[in-house]
């Protein structure tokens, strides 16, 4: 796995980079291995952060290899002529921010992971609009990038048994279905969930985005008694996994409204309308709970736009530029998924 930190600031920049060293030595030693961090402590010249003897800072033998970069352009620059799994940025930096380079990244490759690590809370929407993994406050925590790297590291283990195992998710039965599944908590910091060793034989929910949201069980249509669960439904089934937490649905929903006691209560309504919806046709295991945290689990969900990314021709050709035109908050997907087009 190949990570970049970015952050103006060389304090931040070096405790970014020594947490994730950690975090993947750590996890490294869970697994059984024998890797370890650095102890060379990096400084900042130009604008990639250096070793003691000049070098660039890399984890060069161990499972992920980590770049410090002090200034985006510098970033943007690495990540055009390498691959880069997981980029965990600060969002106000002079020049270009941490938005706009996520933006960037993901223009390069749709599949990197972005975390950002900021100080401001006001950000959070917006990191979503850019497809963001996690969201962390500094001072961020050992334990807080590690959860960020094993939910990373087991959605892309999922995504490569779906790949690789004849449309069988990793979700589904055998092995390869054995995981976690990680929901975010409070200011974007992962939990453990439940088990997802999950027959293949729960059913699934077929979804339509393009030209509309309408979802269906086996021919019988998903009935919702809110809107608000419908477009609830349709933000979990666009985040693909990724979970969310009450204040940050909140914040997509009512995006113009702020944060109060009687939306949390009423978004509680939202949900157990959401669960009553699945329920009614036996579909409830698509919808996963984590303390304070929703997600979908994507191996039960039957997504025209997840056929479009995996390549089906079928979902390429019937793309017309009106993915989930009835939300605002799908305008960034509609880029992505123009450009794949």
């Amino acid at each position: 796995m190949n990570v970049i930190v970015v952050d103006d600031e060389p304090l931040a920049l070096r405790g970014i980079g020594r947490l994730v060293r950690e975090a993947a030595a750590a996890d490294d030693k869970d697994a059984g291995g024998d890797a370890a961090c650095a102890d060379a402590p990096a400084t900042v010249g130009g604008g990639v952060a250096t070793s003691a003897a000049g070098d660039v800072v890399s984890d060069a033998e161990a499972a992920v290899d980590v770049q410090l970069f002090s200034l985006s352009r510098e970033a943007l620059a690495y990540a055009r002529e390498h691959r880069v799994d997981v980029a965990f940025l600060d969002i106000e930096m002079p020049g270009l921010g941490g938005l706009a380079l996520a933006k960037a990244l993901k223009d390069i490759d749709p599949d990197t992971h972005i975390v950002f690590v900021t100080s401001y809370e006001q950000y959070a929407v917006d990191a979503f609009s850019v497809r963001a993994t996690g969201y962390l406050l500094k001072p961020a925590h050992l334990e807080d990038v590690r959860r960020e790297l094993a939910f990373i590291g087991n959605n892309q283990r999922r995504h490569d048994a779906h790949v690789g195992g004849e449309g069988v998710s990793a979700a589904g039965s055998g092995s390869a279905g054995q995981g976690s599944w990680h929901a975010k908590g409070a200011h974007g910091r992962r939990v453990g969930g439940e088990s997802c060793n999950r027959s293949s034989k729960l059913r699934k929910v077929r979804v339509r985005t393009f030209g509309g949201f309408e979802a269906e069980v086996d021919g019988v249509p998903l009935l919702f008694k809110r809107s608000k669960s419908k477009e609830l439904f349709a933000l979990l089934v666009d985040r693909r996994g990724c979970s969310m937490t009450t204040r940050e649905a909140c914040a997509v929903l009512w995006e113009d409204a702020p944060y109060s006691v009687s939306q949390r209560s009423y978004f509680q309504n939202v949900v157990a309308d959401l669960r009553a919806a699945l329920t009614a046709v036996g579909a409830e295991a698509a919808l996963v709970r984590s303390r304070n945290s929703l997600a979908i689990d994507p191996a039960l969900v039957d997504s025209d736009s997840y056929r479009f990314i995996e390549g089906d021709p079928v979902a390429v050709n019937a793309y017309r530029g009106d993915y989930l035109p009835a939300y605002s908050w799908a305008e960034y997907s509609v880029g992505s998924f123009s450009r794949a087009h």
